[in-house]
């Protein structure tokens, strides 16, 4: 196998190249790609000790089970919005210690396109908490098993839940619709159809849209006030459940209760514009923006076949040959592009020792170190030039942890992708066209220079191009780097190539 093929293995279905990485990938590229997909799920180091999706929604319920007046006397709302802050922020500073450090980054791709395709973005108050937590447990241990359990688990997650409505979704003629006279919330059936399975030409109308919507009616959240449930978990509740028949995309189901949904979430998962729908957005991320017909025709099949066998699935794309060609058709996204320079200088953020954070806790939660979060959103508190050396050099421990995950976050934000923050349940765009704006390029170059001059004391840009990218780049970006007049401007140079910032 070609060096070439090596460097589109860890560049296009990797993160970007650590040191070694080139040459561990060079003798199969493929086999190395499918050997990080083997054996069971183990949940990254980095997220150890943090706390469970459950446990987060039990705690952000029972907050506000405290009388809103006691809140504002023990100045509450202030203090949970601050924990919830920081808990996010410190969960994006993990997931790119793991983007950094991962010895599967196939694995960590595959990561970034199934939470894209089940997103839920930080954009309501009831899943800011959540959205981490729903990624590190419901999305990473699913990417390799069957679809039908992916998709069940996604849509009976507490967060996407809350997310598209559910939870305040009722059958019209259920007890608990008429005795309250509160109705149908189609938002997670219409997504299901839409976003996550036959796609919006998949053949579906408006009635099967309501249908759905009507035999997912009762899935929602357990609460710490009702009796029979696990607070902050997913629940069923029999009393709001639509009763009666249901016809959904030409099939009437009769079986009533939980079971109905679950039903009619396998039947979809096995439809064919499933197939066809989930299997063009692989395509086109693993090869271009217009992928070939005859690709996505051919991973359906394999869809089909294997009955959503992902890992069947991500075999067969791997072994797509217009995976392997055309290098530099994907732009890589901010997040992404920032994750490859941390692989390949082998940086992280605060020595990969980023803290969990718990549960919140009106009567213990501290804020007065807390302030950091915050910056993210009031950029303009920060000092600037010596005074913001001086002001870093008087830091604590803790508040150095705080200002190097901000600064992570800053790093990926300013050149347009906030993360977590999708634009939407239809998640970031994965067009080059998406990403390469003028102003996006200008941001990208200026953060490469400005990474060039923090890395031009330890760093030779030759050797780093040698380790990473070389493989894909013209003899003449070659030359330029060779030529460049210092270190900072050859990593200047190979940051900003084509070759480092596509995939």
């Amino acid at each position: 196998m070609s060096l070439r093929d090596a460097a589109i293995a860890v560049n296009r279905f990797g993160i970007g190249a650590r040191p070694g990485e080139l040459d561990a990938a060079a003798a199969n590229p493929r086999r190395w790609l499918l050997e990080q997909l083997e054996g069971p799920f183990e949940t990254p180091p980095q997220f150890k000790g943090m706390a469970s999706l459950t446990e987060h929604q039990d705690a952000y319920y029972r907050y506000y089970l405290v009388p809103r007046a006691e809140r504002i006397e023990r100045k509450g709302d202030g203090i949970h919005a601050t924990h919830y802050r920081e808990l996010m922020f410190r969960e994006i500073a993990a997931r790119i210690n793991v983007a950094a450090t991962t010895p599967y980054p196939f694995r960590e791709r595959l990561v970034r396109f199934w939470y894209n395709h089940f997103v839920v973005p930080v954009s309501k108050q009831p899943v800011f908490h959540s959205v981490a937590p729903y990624e590190r447990e419901v999305i990473r241990p699913n990417i390799t098993g069957k679809f039908r359990d992916f998709l069940v688990a996604v849509e009976q997650s507490p967060c996407m839940i809350i997310f598209l409505d559910n939870n305040v979704s009722y059958g019209p003629n259920s007890e608990y619709g008429k005795k309250n006279a509160v109705g149908l919330n189609e938002n997670l059936g219409r997504e299901i159809l839409e976003l996550h399975t036959l796609g919006v030409e998949g053949g579906y109308t408006q009635e099967d849209v309501i249908e759905l919507a009507k035999g997912i009616t009762g899935w929602s959240v357990g609460h710490p006030t009702r009796s029979g449930s696990v607070s902050g978990a997913f629940h069923f509740y029999e009393d709001r459940h639509e009763p009666g028949p249901k016809r959904l995309l030409g099939k009437t189901y009769e079986g009533g209760g939980v079971t109905e949904g679950l039903e009619m979430l396998a039947d979809i998962a096995r439809h064919p514009s499933t197939a066809t729908f989930v299997s063009s957005k692989l395509v086109q991320y693993f090869t271009t923006d217009t992928p070939d017909p005859d690709d996505v025709k051919r991973i359906a099949d394999v869809f089909r076949q294997s009955d959503g066998d992902l890992m069947e699935v991500t075999r067969a794309v791997v072994e797509l040959p217009s995976a392997w060609e055309a290098y530099g058709s994907k732009l890589r996204q901010p997040w992404d592009f920032v994750a490859a320079v941390m692989r390949a200088t082998g940086d992280t953020v605060y020595n990969d020792d980023v803290k969990p954070l718990g549960t919140f806790d009106l009567n213990t939660y501290d804020r007065s170190n807390k302030a950091w979060c915050f910056y993210a959103e009031n950029q303009d508190r920060l000092p600037k030039g010596e005074e913001l050396t001086a002001f870093i050099g008087k830091m604590s421990p803790a508040e150095r942890e705080g200002w190097e995950i901000f600064v992570a976050f800053r790093d990926v934000a300013v050149m347009g992708q906030r993360p977590y923050y999708a634009p939407g349940p239809q998640g970031w765009y994965d067009k080059a066209e998406n990403w390469g704006g003028p102003d996006t390029i200008m941001k990208r170059v200026e953060w490469a220079i400005g990474k060039a001059q923090h890395y031009a004391d330890r760093i030779d840009p030759v050797a780093l191009a040698r380790a990473t990218v070389e493989p894909l780049m013209s003899k003449e970006a070659q030359a330029e780097l060779k030529a460049a007049p210092s270190v900072a401007d050859g990593l200047s140079i190979l940051l900003s190539s084509p070759a480092f910032q596509r995939r």
